[in-house]
């Protein structure tokens, strides 16, 4: 009775959110709903724990409370997703996409300093906080896949355009996972598509290879996967299969 739901905002595969009323507080606020057997117990602690070290004052989105044994979470409300609102202003003058990086690093930076990892760092997951009054005002949301740095033998499923490459390659990560998101981020914001657009890891590194050129060596040779990806060249350094070469391998391991 408390919360007067006003209208649908979106969805994702666990949870519901819906734009509502707080009568108490006399305040719009986004309230995140689980859907059917979905719990967001962890996002909970999550939010709590970051606004016990008040990150909310770097540009994360303010949690307020949660109910119905943490079904039901409920947030500032904010107008427009980063995703969306490139669609609307394309092309983004330079100053306005330094000012939203800016914010964007400041909140990374926050997150470093208490050792989590967002792990989902997508321009879907970053609102603007009123298109019209503060237009290049931004806060980073959900929380829902965020982990503890120290927790970095989990597996991770990171979005594949803003997928780090030490996850594909099954490298040792950290916190530095969300800085190579944020310059994906920062490259839709400039060019208004997404600059890794590899339907499989193994395309994401042929489109890494080809923009910052070959991996290095050691990383290679210290991944898990380096055989499935590279092979040896004649001067014994690893270099990327070619997409015959891969497929054809991929395809025969499916057929045994």
């Amino acid at each position: 009775q408390r919360f007067e739901i006003i209208q649908y905002l979106g969805e994702g595969g666990s949870a519901v959110v819906l734009k509502c009323f707080d009568t108490y507080t006399q305040q719009d606020v986004a309230v995140k709903f689980a859907k059917g057997k979905y719990k967001l117990k962890h996002e909970a602690e999550m939010m709590r724990y970051l606004m016990r070290h008040k990150l909310d004052q770097k540009n994360i989105i303010k949690f307020h409370q949660s109910f119905s044994t943490n079904s039901c979470l409920v947030f500032e409300m904010c107008d427009i997703n980063l995703k969306d609102y490139i669609k609307l202003r394309h092309p983004l003058k330079l100053q306005e996409i330094r000012t939203v990086i800016q914010q964007l690093a400041t909140a990374l930076e926050g997150l470093k300093n208490v050792q989590i990892i967002h792990s989902d760092l997508k321009t879907n997951n970053i609102m603007v906080v009123d298109q019209r009054k503060k237009p290049l005002q931004v806060k980073l949301i959900d929380f829902g896949l965020a982990l503890r740095a120290k927790q970095n033998n989990q597996t991770i499923n990171q979005c594949l355009f803003y997928k780090a490459p030490e996850l594909i390659l099954g490298l040792p990560y950290s916190t530095a996972l969300d800085i190579w998101s944020l310059g994906c981020v920062m490259g839709k914001m400039l060019l208004n598509c997404v600059i890794f657009p590899g339907r499989s890891e193994y395309e994401n590194l042929r489109y890494y290879t080809d923009v910052l050129g070959p991996a290095p060596d050691h990383l290679v040779d210290a991944s898990r996967k380096s055989e499935d990806f590279f092979k040896k060249s004649n001067s014994n350094q690893w270099i990327l299969k070619t997409p015959v070469e891969y497929w054809g391998e991929e395809h025969h391991k499916h057929r045994r």
